[in-house]
């Protein structure tokens, strides 16, 4: 099942890819961004989590957890 969607999945997105653009010498070329809420849940007092990492501008790693 999981391959079937993998696979699905590959062959839907064929056309998408990441657009890199040339920057000016100074400039950042990796950045990350975090963010964390410890136990913010008032209800479940669970703790919310984040980070986005971009290379040369478009993200190339993230996650959140809810």
């Amino acid at each position: 099942e999981v391959l079937k969607w993998m696979l699905r999945y590959l062959n839907e997105t064929l056309g998408l890819g990441l657009l890199y653009w040339e920057i000016s010498q100074g400039q950042a070329s990796i950045e990350g961004f975090v963010d964390i809420d410890y136990a913010g849940n008032a209800d479940t007092k669970k703790s919310l989590f984040g980070y986005v990492f971009t290379l040369y501008g478009p993200t190339v790693s993230w996650k959140s957890n809810l």
